[in-house]
């Protein structure tokens, strides 16, 4: 249970993944559309649970919105690697530095297109009041979070 009474799950467990959908899918019309598709795919390591402790989970924007779900998908631009609490910390936080950090000490690897990778923290914050919004979608993400 969370502060405030709701559950709080494991990050990138199943039940994770739909409570972030929900609350992604309560902010879809305050968030500006993501114009260039990306299609990344991320594999998780060191997790709690998982197949070996290894996660495969998305993101995808062909719709003009960010889509997190579980699962590797085909013709993906790049593969992030990443372990568990490197990708929790990155995931949960408005520092765009964490990224960069995480790239340079060899915490997270990208194999494919990595400016696209990297284009879409740029892409997130270029509506009007988009700080504000991703502060509150981040609080949410967090009070869902074990």
């Amino acid at each position: 249970m969370d502060s405030d009474g709701g559950m709080a799950f494991q990050f990138l467990s199943p039940e994770w993944v739909v409570a972030a959908q929900g609350i992604r899918g309560r902010f879809e019309s305050r968030l500006g559309k993501i114009d260039t598709p990306i299609r990344i795919n991320h594999v998780i390591t060191g997790t709690p649970f998982g197949e070996d402790g290894i996660v495969l989970a998305h993101m995808n924007t062909a719709d003009g919105s960010l889509l997190l779900d579980l699962g590797a998908i085909d013709h993906a631009d790049a593969t992030v690697t990443a372990d568990y609490e490197t990708a929790k910390s990155i995931l949960l936080s408005s520092d765009p530095q964490l990224t960069l950090h995480a790239m340079l000490t060899g915490k997270l690897k990208i194999e494919g297109d990595s400016q696209k990778v990297l284009s879409l923290q740029s892409h997130l914050g270029q509506f009007d009041g988009a700080e504000a919004i991703t502060e509150e979608l981040l609080r949410e993400l967090r009070a869902i979070t074990d």
